[in-house]
């Protein structure tokens, strides 16, 4: 499906990068246990992130792939979002609440 245009959205977006959202939840680089204020009350939500060097459409993301952000919710509710390689420097503003998990780097050798 990737790099198939959905009814109602333009080839090129988001839905490209969609069969990037299970391997991230199934083996992410990091996890992430986030506060978030819901009517008065704190509650949790776990974000898992993790980097795709070839996902998306390489006619539109010129091979840069990207990094894809899921959360799931208290509620059972999941979202995500995608962000390209060359913003990856935005990462860090992502990168709050407490790391659960971080992937060991690959050793070299």
């Amino acid at each position: 499906m990737c790099g198939e245009a959905i009814a109602g959205l333009e080839k090129g977006k988001r839905e490209q990068f969609i069969d990037a959202v299970l391997p991230a939840l199934q083996d992410p680089a990091e996890v992430w246990l986030q506060p978030q204020l819901v009517k008065g009350k704190v509650h949790y939500r776990r974000a898992f992130v993790a980097a795709f060097d070839d996902a998306g459409d390489s006619s539109t993301q010129g091979g840069r792939g990207a990094l894809v952000i899921a959360q799931e919710d208290p509620f059972g509710l999941l979202a995500w979002t995608f962000v390209p390689m060359d913003s990856a420097r935005n990462l860090n503003a992502r990168r709050r609440g407490y790391l659960l998990y971080r992937r060991e780097a690959a050793s070299g050798g």
